[in-house]
Protein backbone atom coordinates (compact mmCIF):
# COMPACT_ATOMS: atom_id res chain seq x y z
CA UNK A 1 0.00 0.00 0.00
CA UNK A 2 1.54 3.47 -0.84
CA UNK A 3 1.84 6.20 1.08
CA UNK A 4 -0.74 7.91 -0.66
CA UNK A 5 -3.32 5.50 -0.70
CA UNK A 6 -3.17 5.11 3.26
CA UNK A 7 -3.43 8.98 3.67
CA UNK A 8 -6.51 8.61 1.48
CA UNK A 9 -7.96 5.79 3.71
CA UNK A 10 -7.38 7.59 6.43
CA UNK A 11 -8.91 10.97 5.21
CA UNK A 12 -12.09 9.48 4.07
CA UNK A 13 -12.00 7.40 7.61
CA UNK A 14 -11.74 10.71 9.70
CA UNK A 15 -14.77 12.38 7.06
CA UNK A 16 -17.13 9.04 7.82
CA UNK A 17 -16.39 9.65 11.78
CA UNK A 18 -17.65 11.80 14.08
CA UNK A 19 -18.75 12.23 17.76
CA UNK A 20 -22.62 12.36 18.64
CA UNK A 21 -24.04 14.67 21.66
CA UNK A 22 -27.00 13.92 23.42
CA UNK A 23 -28.97 16.85 24.57
CA UNK A 24 -32.10 16.34 27.26
CA UNK A 25 -33.34 19.47 29.08
CA UNK A 26 -35.66 17.77 32.04
CA UNK A 27 -33.31 14.71 32.90
CA UNK A 28 -29.30 16.00 31.31
CA UNK A 29 -26.58 17.68 33.37
CA UNK A 30 -23.62 20.09 31.53
CA UNK A 31 -21.47 18.09 34.07
CA UNK A 32 -21.96 15.19 32.05
CA UNK A 33 -19.85 13.32 29.42
CA UNK A 34 -22.95 13.53 26.96
CA UNK A 35 -22.19 10.93 24.49
CA UNK A 36 -24.56 8.64 25.49
CA UNK A 37 -29.00 9.23 25.65
CA UNK A 38 -28.29 8.21 30.33
CA UNK A 39 -25.29 10.97 30.42
CA UNK A 40 -27.31 13.87 28.03
CA UNK A 41 -26.17 17.38 28.69
CA UNK A 42 -29.00 19.90 29.54
CA UNK A 43 -28.18 22.33 26.64
CA UNK A 44 -27.57 22.77 23.63
CA UNK A 45 -25.15 25.24 23.69
CA UNK A 46 -22.91 22.83 26.14
CA UNK A 47 -23.19 19.94 23.34
CA UNK A 48 -22.21 22.92 20.59
CA UNK A 49 -19.04 24.00 22.35
CA UNK A 50 -17.82 20.11 22.71
CA UNK A 51 -18.74 19.16 19.27
CA UNK A 52 -15.96 19.03 15.92
CA UNK A 53 -16.58 18.50 12.67
CA UNK A 54 -18.90 16.34 10.94
CA UNK A 55 -20.09 15.79 14.77
CA UNK A 56 -23.97 14.81 15.64
CA UNK A 57 -26.06 16.59 18.18
CA UNK A 58 -29.33 14.99 19.16
CA UNK A 59 -32.14 16.49 21.00
CA UNK A 60 -34.40 14.82 23.19
CA UNK A 61 -38.24 16.25 22.44
CA UNK A 62 -38.81 16.50 25.97
CA UNK A 63 -42.49 17.95 25.84
CA UNK A 64 -40.86 21.14 27.35
CA UNK A 65 -39.43 23.66 24.91
CA UNK A 66 -35.39 24.83 24.72
CA UNK A 67 -35.17 28.21 25.40
CA UNK A 68 -31.89 28.95 23.35
CA UNK A 69 -30.67 28.99 19.94
CA UNK A 70 -28.86 26.48 18.01
CA UNK A 71 -25.72 28.70 16.95
CA UNK A 72 -23.08 27.43 14.48
CA UNK A 73 -20.35 29.76 13.63
CA UNK A 74 -17.82 28.17 11.05
CA UNK A 75 -18.71 24.96 12.20
CA UNK A 76 -20.32 22.25 10.26
CA UNK A 77 -19.09 18.42 8.48
CA UNK A 78 -17.37 18.13 4.83
CA UNK A 79 -19.56 17.02 1.50
CA UNK A 80 -18.88 13.25 2.95
CA UNK A 81 -19.95 13.65 6.78
CA UNK A 82 -22.23 16.47 7.29
CA UNK A 83 -22.92 17.71 11.28
CA UNK A 84 -26.06 16.97 12.12
CA UNK A 85 -28.68 18.25 14.33
CA UNK A 86 -31.67 15.24 15.02
CA UNK A 87 -34.39 17.59 16.45
CA UNK A 88 -36.83 14.57 16.93
CA UNK A 89 -39.34 16.89 17.11
CA UNK A 90 -38.18 19.25 20.02
CA UNK A 91 -39.08 22.95 19.76
CA UNK A 92 -36.74 25.59 20.00
CA UNK A 93 -38.26 29.10 21.42
CA UNK A 94 -37.61 32.36 22.24
CA UNK A 95 -40.47 33.63 24.24
CA UNK A 96 -39.93 34.34 27.69
CA UNK A 97 -42.40 35.03 30.80
CA UNK A 98 -42.35 38.72 31.77
CA UNK A 99 -43.28 38.17 35.56
CA UNK A 100 -45.89 40.45 36.47
CA UNK A 101 -44.30 41.88 39.55
CA UNK A 102 -41.70 43.09 37.28
CA UNK A 103 -44.27 45.31 35.59
CA UNK A 104 -44.22 49.14 36.91
CA UNK A 105 -47.16 51.03 36.38
CA UNK A 106 -46.39 54.56 34.81
CA UNK A 107 -49.95 55.82 33.99
CA UNK A 108 -53.78 55.27 33.48
CA UNK A 109 -53.79 51.59 32.95
CA UNK A 110 -49.80 51.87 31.22
CA UNK A 111 -47.20 49.96 32.58
CA UNK A 112 -43.43 49.72 31.84
CA UNK A 113 -40.80 46.25 31.41
CA UNK A 114 -37.43 47.44 31.85
CA UNK A 115 -34.93 45.41 29.86
CA UNK A 116 -31.36 45.39 29.72
CA UNK A 117 -30.99 44.02 26.13
CA UNK A 118 -33.11 44.22 23.11
CA UNK A 119 -32.79 41.43 20.39
CA UNK A 120 -31.96 42.08 16.92
CA UNK A 121 -35.10 41.68 14.29
CA UNK A 122 -38.79 42.83 14.96
CA UNK A 123 -39.37 41.37 18.48
CA UNK A 124 -43.00 41.69 20.15
CA UNK A 125 -45.41 40.89 23.19
CA UNK A 126 -47.55 38.10 22.97
CA UNK A 127 -50.50 37.35 24.98
CA UNK A 128 -50.65 33.25 25.79
CA UNK A 129 -48.76 32.91 22.96
CA UNK A 130 -50.91 34.95 20.56
CA UNK A 131 -48.76 38.25 18.92
CA UNK A 132 -50.33 42.11 20.53
CA UNK A 133 -51.09 44.81 18.23
CA UNK A 134 -48.15 46.98 18.07
CA UNK A 135 -48.42 50.69 18.84
CA UNK A 136 -46.17 53.75 17.74
CA UNK A 137 -45.84 55.31 20.96
CA UNK A 138 -46.43 54.58 24.87
CA UNK A 139 -48.83 57.55 25.13
CA UNK A 140 -50.96 56.95 22.49
CA UNK A 141 -51.22 53.30 22.96
CA UNK A 142 -54.36 51.90 22.84
CA UNK A 143 -55.60 49.14 25.32
CA UNK A 144 -53.76 46.13 24.55
CA UNK A 145 -51.61 46.95 22.25
CA UNK A 146 -47.70 47.52 23.15
CA UNK A 147 -44.65 49.64 22.54
CA UNK A 148 -41.06 48.53 22.48
CA UNK A 149 -38.54 50.88 23.49
CA UNK A 150 -35.30 49.52 22.21
CA UNK A 151 -33.30 51.56 24.37
CA UNK A 152 -35.67 50.72 28.09
CA UNK A 153 -38.18 48.39 27.53
CA UNK A 154 -41.43 47.58 26.65
CA UNK A 155 -44.70 49.84 27.19
CA UNK A 156 -48.26 47.74 27.70
CA UNK A 157 -51.58 49.13 27.94
CA UNK A 158 -54.05 46.89 29.44
CA UNK A 159 -57.68 46.90 29.24
CA UNK A 160 -59.79 48.63 31.70
CA UNK A 161 -59.64 47.06 35.10
CA UNK A 162 -57.15 44.77 34.00
CA UNK A 163 -53.12 44.38 35.27
CA UNK A 164 -50.53 42.82 33.78
CA UNK A 165 -51.00 40.01 35.95
CA UNK A 166 -54.44 39.14 33.90
CA UNK A 167 -52.76 38.49 31.10
CA UNK A 168 -49.96 35.58 29.81
CA UNK A 169 -47.54 38.12 28.73
CA UNK A 170 -44.35 37.18 27.02
CA UNK A 171 -41.68 38.96 24.50
CA UNK A 172 -39.63 37.71 21.85
CA UNK A 173 -36.12 37.78 23.50
CA UNK A 174 -34.49 36.12 21.68
CA UNK A 175 -32.78 36.60 18.11
CA UNK A 176 -32.88 33.16 16.12
CA UNK A 177 -33.52 29.71 16.25
CA UNK A 178 -31.17 27.37 14.23
CA UNK A 179 -28.46 30.01 12.88
CA UNK A 180 -25.17 29.59 10.99
CA UNK A 181 -22.47 31.74 9.97
CA UNK A 182 -20.04 30.67 7.60
CA UNK A 183 -20.30 27.13 8.33
CA UNK A 184 -21.31 24.65 5.44
CA UNK A 185 -22.33 20.89 5.42
CA UNK A 186 -25.14 20.84 7.80
CA UNK A 187 -28.17 18.77 8.00
CA UNK A 188 -30.72 19.91 10.59
CA UNK A 189 -34.11 17.96 10.52
CA UNK A 190 -37.41 17.20 13.01
CA UNK A 191 -36.87 20.85 14.65
CA UNK A 192 -39.38 23.91 15.39
CA UNK A 193 -38.30 27.05 16.15
CA UNK A 194 -40.91 29.67 17.42
CA UNK A 195 -41.53 32.66 18.76
CA UNK A 196 -37.76 34.03 17.87
CA UNK A 197 -37.83 38.43 17.25
CA UNK A 198 -35.87 37.89 14.02
CA UNK A 199 -35.68 34.31 12.22
CA UNK A 200 -36.71 30.52 12.98
CA UNK A 201 -34.16 29.54 10.30
CA UNK A 202 -31.17 32.21 9.91
CA UNK A 203 -28.06 31.16 7.60
CA UNK A 204 -25.46 33.49 6.70
CA UNK A 205 -22.18 34.15 5.23
CA UNK A 206 -20.38 31.30 3.11
CA UNK A 207 -22.83 28.59 3.69
CA UNK A 208 -22.96 25.60 1.52
CA UNK A 209 -24.35 22.18 1.98
CA UNK A 210 -27.40 23.77 4.62
CA UNK A 211 -30.27 21.21 4.39
CA UNK A 212 -33.74 21.61 6.34
CA UNK A 213 -35.49 18.61 6.40
CA UNK A 214 -39.39 17.84 8.62
CA UNK A 215 -38.61 21.40 10.22
CA UNK A 216 -41.08 24.13 11.25
CA UNK A 217 -40.75 27.59 11.68
CA UNK A 218 -43.69 29.45 13.40
CA UNK A 219 -45.22 32.85 15.50
CA UNK A 220 -41.68 34.71 14.10
CA UNK A 221 -40.70 37.92 14.25
CA UNK A 222 -39.32 38.53 11.16
CA UNK A 223 -38.50 35.46 8.75
CA UNK A 224 -39.37 32.00 8.78
CA UNK A 225 -36.29 30.52 7.23
CA UNK A 226 -34.14 32.94 5.60
CA UNK A 227 -30.92 32.40 3.66
CA UNK A 228 -28.09 35.68 3.16
CA UNK A 229 -25.21 36.24 0.95
CA UNK A 230 -23.83 33.55 -1.46
CA UNK A 231 -25.55 30.78 0.78
CA UNK A 232 -26.46 27.39 -0.62
CA UNK A 233 -29.50 25.86 1.16
CA UNK A 234 -32.28 22.84 0.20
CA UNK A 235 -35.10 22.55 2.33
CA UNK A 236 -37.56 19.40 1.96
CA UNK A 237 -41.25 18.77 3.62
CA UNK A 238 -41.49 22.38 6.19
CA UNK A 239 -44.23 24.31 7.36
CA UNK A 240 -43.81 27.55 7.97
CA UNK A 241 -46.34 29.61 9.25
CA UNK A 242 -47.54 32.82 11.32
CA UNK A 243 -44.11 34.99 10.64
CA UNK A 244 -43.97 38.25 9.11
CA UNK A 245 -42.15 36.41 5.72
CA UNK A 246 -42.37 32.56 5.03
CA UNK A 247 -39.58 32.84 3.65
CA UNK A 248 -37.06 35.57 2.99
CA UNK A 249 -34.16 35.02 0.78
CA UNK A 250 -31.36 37.64 -0.37
CA UNK A 251 -28.58 38.99 -1.59
CA UNK A 252 -26.63 36.24 -3.85
CA UNK A 253 -28.10 32.85 -2.41
CA UNK A 254 -29.41 30.22 -4.36
CA UNK A 255 -31.98 28.17 -2.33
CA UNK A 256 -34.24 24.49 -3.29
CA UNK A 257 -37.45 24.40 -1.68
CA UNK A 258 -39.50 21.10 -1.89
CA UNK A 259 -42.39 20.29 0.19
CA UNK A 260 -42.98 23.48 2.01
CA UNK A 261 -46.61 24.73 2.79
CA UNK A 262 -46.07 28.73 3.89
CA UNK A 263 -49.28 30.22 5.20
CA UNK A 264 -50.77 32.88 7.29
CA UNK A 265 -47.74 35.05 6.88
CA UNK A 266 -47.75 38.38 6.18
CA UNK A 267 -45.95 37.49 3.08
CA UNK A 268 -45.47 33.69 2.42
CA UNK A 269 -42.51 33.61 0.02
CA UNK A 270 -40.14 37.19 -0.33
CA UNK A 271 -36.83 36.76 -2.82
CA UNK A 272 -34.51 39.89 -2.71
CA UNK A 273 -31.65 38.86 -5.27
CA UNK A 274 -30.36 35.17 -5.91
CA UNK A 275 -32.07 32.00 -7.61
CA UNK A 276 -34.53 30.22 -6.17
CA UNK A 277 -36.77 27.34 -6.84
CA UNK A 278 -39.92 26.10 -5.24
CA UNK A 279 -41.21 22.69 -6.74
CA UNK A 280 -43.99 21.10 -5.43
CA UNK A 281 -45.03 23.69 -2.94
CA UNK A 282 -48.62 25.40 -1.27
CA UNK A 283 -48.72 29.21 -0.74
CA UNK A 284 -51.58 30.38 0.75
CA UNK A 285 -53.48 32.89 3.25
CA UNK A 286 -50.55 35.16 3.34
CA UNK A 287 -51.95 38.48 3.80
CA UNK A 288 -50.37 40.63 1.33
CA UNK A 289 -48.55 38.31 -1.39
CA UNK A 290 -48.09 34.64 -1.27
CA UNK A 291 -44.94 35.02 -4.02
CA UNK A 292 -42.80 38.46 -4.77
CA UNK A 293 -39.81 39.04 -6.52
CA UNK A 294 -37.66 42.17 -5.91
CA UNK A 295 -34.82 43.20 -7.88
CA UNK A 296 -32.00 43.46 -5.68
CA UNK A 297 -27.97 44.64 -5.63
CA UNK A 298 -26.30 43.71 -2.46
CA UNK A 299 -23.55 46.37 -2.58
CA UNK A 300 -21.85 44.26 -0.05
CA UNK A 301 -20.87 41.87 -2.52
CA UNK A 302 -17.79 42.03 -4.96
CA UNK A 303 -19.44 42.95 -8.46
CA UNK A 304 -23.05 42.60 -7.75
CA UNK A 305 -23.85 45.13 -10.61
CA UNK A 306 -22.06 42.63 -12.81
CA UNK A 307 -23.18 39.11 -11.01
CA UNK A 308 -25.81 37.83 -12.81
CA UNK A 309 -27.20 35.17 -10.12
CA UNK A 310 -28.19 38.64 -8.08
CA UNK A 311 -30.84 39.49 -10.52
CA UNK A 312 -33.61 37.84 -8.76
CA UNK A 313 -34.79 34.51 -10.07
CA UNK A 314 -37.22 32.41 -9.07
CA UNK A 315 -38.14 28.80 -10.81
CA UNK A 316 -41.61 27.78 -9.70
CA UNK A 317 -43.03 24.24 -10.33
CA UNK A 318 -46.25 22.50 -9.43
CA UNK A 319 -47.48 25.10 -7.11
CA UNK A 320 -50.66 25.77 -5.51
CA UNK A 321 -50.99 29.47 -4.70
CA UNK A 322 -54.37 30.51 -3.37
CA UNK A 323 -55.64 32.71 -0.76
CA UNK A 324 -58.29 35.57 -0.10
CA UNK A 325 -59.55 37.79 -3.19
CA UNK A 326 -57.45 40.98 -1.81
CA UNK A 327 -54.07 39.12 -2.13
CA UNK A 328 -51.64 38.41 -5.35
CA UNK A 329 -50.55 35.62 -6.06
CA UNK A 330 -47.07 36.30 -7.80
CA UNK A 331 -45.61 39.46 -8.06
CA UNK A 332 -42.67 39.66 -10.00
CA UNK A 333 -40.95 43.46 -9.43
CA UNK A 334 -38.96 45.57 -12.06
CA UNK A 335 -35.55 43.75 -13.18
CA UNK A 336 -37.08 40.17 -11.62
CA UNK A 337 -37.25 37.28 -13.54
CA UNK A 338 -39.41 34.35 -12.75
CA UNK A 339 -40.12 31.02 -14.85
CA UNK A 340 -43.90 29.12 -13.81
CA UNK A 341 -44.91 26.11 -14.86
CA UNK A 342 -47.55 23.22 -14.25
CA UNK A 343 -48.95 25.52 -11.27
CA UNK A 344 -52.51 26.79 -10.22
CA UNK A 345 -53.10 30.35 -8.69
CA UNK A 346 -56.98 30.23 -7.74
CA UNK A 347 -59.00 32.75 -5.33
CA UNK A 348 -57.05 35.72 -5.72
CA UNK A 349 -57.47 39.38 -6.67
CA UNK A 350 -55.20 39.09 -9.73
CA UNK A 351 -53.32 35.86 -10.17
CA UNK A 352 -49.97 37.20 -11.45
CA UNK A 353 -48.30 41.03 -11.71
CA UNK A 354 -45.72 41.30 -13.42
CA UNK A 355 -43.65 44.94 -13.12
CA UNK A 356 -42.41 47.42 -15.33
CA UNK A 357 -39.19 45.48 -16.58
CA UNK A 358 -39.57 42.02 -15.40
CA UNK A 359 -39.58 39.17 -16.76
CA UNK A 360 -41.89 36.18 -16.78
CA UNK A 361 -42.39 32.80 -18.81
CA UNK A 362 -45.79 31.01 -18.22
CA UNK A 363 -46.75 27.91 -19.07
CA UNK A 364 -49.29 24.71 -18.27
CA UNK A 365 -50.71 26.57 -15.32
CA UNK A 366 -54.15 27.43 -14.44
CA UNK A 367 -55.23 30.36 -13.27
CA UNK A 368 -58.95 30.53 -12.13
CA UNK A 369 -61.40 32.65 -9.71
CA UNK A 370 -59.11 35.29 -9.22
CA UNK A 371 -60.63 38.86 -10.33
CA UNK A 372 -57.84 39.50 -12.69
CA UNK A 373 -55.85 36.79 -13.76
CA UNK A 374 -53.02 38.58 -15.38
CA UNK A 375 -51.62 42.37 -15.01
CA UNK A 376 -48.49 43.25 -16.92
CA UNK A 377 -46.48 46.67 -17.09
CA UNK A 378 -43.75 44.69 -19.03
CA UNK A 379 -44.29 43.51 -22.57
CA UNK A 380 -41.67 40.44 -21.94
CA UNK A 381 -44.15 37.83 -20.89
CA UNK A 382 -44.44 34.30 -22.69
CA UNK A 383 -47.15 32.30 -22.34
CA UNK A 384 -48.79 29.08 -23.52
CA UNK A 385 -50.31 26.06 -22.58
CA UNK A 386 -52.45 27.60 -19.78
CA UNK A 387 -56.23 27.73 -18.63
CA UNK A 388 -57.37 31.03 -17.25
CA UNK A 389 -61.22 31.50 -15.90
CA UNK A 390 -62.27 33.94 -16.55
CA UNK A 391 -59.42 35.58 -18.44
CA UNK A 392 -59.88 39.22 -17.26
CA UNK A 393 -56.22 40.59 -18.69
CA UNK A 394 -54.43 43.77 -17.71
CA UNK A 395 -51.33 44.37 -20.70
CA UNK A 396 -49.46 47.80 -20.48
CA UNK A 397 -52.29 49.44 -18.96
CA UNK A 398 -55.47 48.46 -20.61
CA UNK A 399 -57.93 46.58 -19.69
CA UNK A 400 -59.44 43.19 -21.31
CA UNK A 401 -62.68 40.96 -20.18
CA UNK A 402 -63.45 37.88 -20.76
CA UNK A 403 -65.10 38.60 -24.16
CA UNK A 404 -62.08 40.34 -25.46
CA UNK A 405 -59.53 37.27 -25.46
CA UNK A 406 -58.79 37.31 -28.93
CA UNK A 407 -58.52 41.22 -28.89
CA UNK A 408 -56.20 40.22 -25.79
CA UNK A 409 -54.00 37.56 -27.58
CA UNK A 410 -53.40 40.04 -30.97
CA UNK A 411 -51.96 42.48 -28.76
CA UNK A 412 -50.17 40.53 -26.23
CA UNK A 413 -48.95 37.65 -28.91
CA UNK A 414 -48.22 34.10 -27.86
CA UNK A 415 -51.10 31.81 -25.97
CA UNK A 416 -51.40 29.95 -29.10
CA UNK A 417 -52.57 27.22 -27.10
CA UNK A 418 -53.67 28.71 -23.89
CA UNK A 419 -57.41 27.85 -23.27
CA UNK A 420 -60.39 30.11 -21.89
CA UNK A 421 -63.37 28.49 -20.03
CA UNK A 422 -64.22 26.80 -17.16
CA UNK A 423 -62.02 24.90 -14.43
CA UNK A 424 -62.42 23.51 -10.85
CA UNK A 425 -59.94 23.61 -8.47
CA UNK A 426 -59.67 21.81 -5.28
CA UNK A 427 -58.81 22.44 -1.84
CA UNK A 428 -55.14 20.72 -2.48
CA UNK A 429 -55.20 21.98 -5.97
CA UNK A 430 -56.10 19.30 -7.67
CA UNK A 431 -57.66 20.51 -11.20
CA UNK A 432 -60.57 19.30 -12.75
CA UNK A 433 -62.75 20.26 -15.80
CA UNK A 434 -66.35 19.51 -16.92
CA UNK A 435 -67.38 18.25 -19.77
CA UNK A 436 -67.69 21.39 -21.80
CA UNK A 437 -64.83 23.21 -20.95
CA UNK A 438 -62.56 23.81 -24.01
CA UNK A 439 -59.89 23.04 -21.56
CA UNK A 440 -60.56 19.46 -21.63
CA UNK A 441 -58.00 18.89 -23.92
CA UNK A 442 -55.16 19.97 -22.17
CA UNK A 443 -54.00 16.99 -20.91
CA UNK A 444 -52.09 16.31 -17.58
CA UNK A 445 -53.46 18.54 -14.60
CA UNK A 446 -51.18 21.32 -13.23
CA UNK A 447 -50.39 21.00 -9.21
CA UNK A 448 -48.72 19.11 -7.42
CA UNK A 449 -46.70 15.47 -7.88
CA UNK A 450 -48.46 14.85 -4.61
CA UNK A 451 -51.58 16.20 -2.59
CA UNK A 452 -50.50 19.33 -0.57
CA UNK A 453 -49.50 18.07 3.00
CA UNK A 454 -51.28 18.73 6.08
CA UNK A 455 -48.45 18.74 8.86
CA UNK A 456 -48.86 17.16 12.07
CA UNK A 457 -47.40 19.53 14.51
CA UNK A 458 -45.30 19.48 17.97
CA UNK A 459 -47.79 21.45 20.74
CA UNK A 460 -46.71 25.19 21.19
CA UNK A 461 -44.99 25.26 24.07
CA UNK A 462 -43.45 28.29 25.76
Amino acid sequence: MTIRTLLCLLWFHSAACGATWYVDNRTGSDDNGGTTQQTALATIARAVSLSQTSDTIVLTSSGVAYHEPILLARRGGSPQKPFTIEGNGAVLSGLETLPPEKWQKTGDDLYFFPLSRTPYGQPYLASGGNKLVKGTAPDALAPEQFHWDREAGIYFRCASGKTPASYDLGATLLTSGFATSSASYIVCRNLVCEYFANDGFNMHGDCRGIYLENVVARHNGDDGISIHETGGLVVRNAHVHHNTFGLQDVNAARSFYNGVVAEHNHVGASFHGGSYSLVDCCLRDNAACQIELVDASPQHLIGSDYNPICRTTLFAGNLVVSGQDSQTGLRVGSGARAVVEHSVFSGLKTGIVVEKDGLCHLTTSVIAACLGALASDSPDVFRDYNVYHPAQMKWLGVDYGPDQWSAFRERALHDEHSKTGPVNVGANGAVGFPERSPAREMGKPAGPTAPVMEFAEPGKTH
